[in-house]
């Protein structure tokens, strides 16, 4: 691939933000679906175990699910806003040595 390479990192930072609310988002909805199958128990009781039990095992299983998501988007937005950081005193760097080779000095 050939090319110049722009990167925007003010666009960087925004999808940032976006993984750390979505993160939150997560935890979120995380938090709206538990204690479901604990509620099914006392509700219907040993009529309906194996539906209850059917339940906390996939209460079990989105929880796991949900704080494997959470963390990577958590750990993307974190890298985002490195990597902004980065490019940026890349930047600032490469602008200081043009400036510095673009002086002119008084001969003499």
């Amino acid at each position: 691939m050939s090319g110049e390479l722009r990167v925007i990192t003010g666009y960087v930072q925004e999808l940032a933000e976006l993984q750390g609310r979505t993160a939150q988002q997560i935890l979120s909805a995380l938090e709206a679906a538990q204690g479901v199958g604990t509620s099914m128990w006392k509700n219907h009781g040993m009529v309906c175990a194996p539906s209850n039990s059917a339940v906390i095992a996939a209460e079990t299983a989105r929880r796991a699910a949900c704080t494997r998501m959470n963390a990577k988007s958590e750990e993307l937005a974190q890298k985002l806003g490195m990597a902004r950081k980065l490019y940026d005193g890349t930047d600032m760097q490469e602008e200081q040595k043009l400036d510095d080779e673009m002086r002119c000095t008084p001969s003499g």
